[in-house]
């Protein structure tokens, strides 16, 4: 019989998770990564650029509105799926995943953290303490529309082996239909073709409008989106919210030091 692999986050995300001060914590998050300025793609890129890509997203094909099963997923035998949160991360990743992801661009969704874990997921990320109850949320998408919203992540192709693998993680999602571009391509001035692929998302049923970040599922994905690079992680920083789906995990962070007077770091540089 095969040995069914199970995934725990490493032992430094927990310990680090652990800390029970959120403003202390906070400061931890911003220098680790060394988060503190606030922009956009829109602002990475030259005038011109922004104009071309706009344009560019605009004209994009419609797609589907349709969400889609697991299992009618598999059907399509292999396709491409656009990962956002803790599958950015290498080691959790290679448990269901096979292959190095891409790193790529979608638009007209919203990072969000708004589905709260099951209760076997919280004892697997780690129970929150009693003072911090409330941090149990992991990340969605919500589709916005907007040709403005882009959002970074990686892409893998997978097989219905994968699908099957990934299934048992990700338990109470379904698949939405999506463009991608190169993440690279478009920091660097170039318009690259558009791929269709596929994002998890959840039915709103599942949603939670009053909860926080988990600790330790927060430290794995900032540290999944960190081996991108520094535009990468900024932009990630910059391009997730809280429940409310208009405070950046950024601004959520920053927000924690201030309010305790704790030394802020200095800017990450482009």
């Amino acid at each position: 019989m095969e040995t069914v692999k199970k995934w725990e986050f490493p032992n430094q995300f927990q310990q680090e998770g652990a800390i029970s001060s959120p403003p202390l914590r906070a400061q931890l998050l911003l220098r680790n990564y060394q988060l503190c300025a606030k922009s956009s793609l829109l602002e990475l890129l030259d005038p011109l650029m922004r104009q071309r890509l706009i344009m560019y997203v605009e004209k994009a094909p419609p797609l589907d509105e349709e969400l889609l099963s697991f299992e009618e997923l598999r059907k399509k035998k292999k396709v491409k799926i656009f990962t956002y949160g803790s599958l950015l991360h290498p080691v959790s990743a290679s448990f269901d995943l096979k292959g190095p992801g891409r790193s790529m661009l979608t638009f007209g969704i919203k990072r969000v953290f708004n589905y709260e874990e099951s209760q076997l997921g919280k004892n697997r990320l780690g129970l929150p303490s009693p003072e911090n109850a409330l941090e149990t949320a992991k990340l969605n998408v919500l589709p916005t529309g907007r040709s403005s919203d882009f959002l970074p992540g990686a892409v893998y192709e997978v097989d219905e082996e994968d699908l099957l693998r990934l299934e048992k993680r990700e338990k109470g999602y379904m698949w939405k239909k999506i463009h991608v571009m190169d993440f690279d391509e478009v920091v660097h001035g170039i318009l690259p073709e558009m791929e269709e692929a596929y994002v998890l998302i959840l039915p709103e049923q599942k949603l939670k409008q009053k909860s926080f970040p988990h600790q330790s599922y927060l430290n794995v994905c900032l540290e999944g989106a960190r081996r991108f690079g520094k535009r990468f992680l900024k932009l990630f920083a910059n391009t997730t919210y809280l429940a409310d789906g208009e405070t950046t995990i950024l601004e959520w962070l920053r927000d924690e030091v201030i309010h305790m007077n704790l030394e802020m770091i200095p800017v990450m540089h482009k």
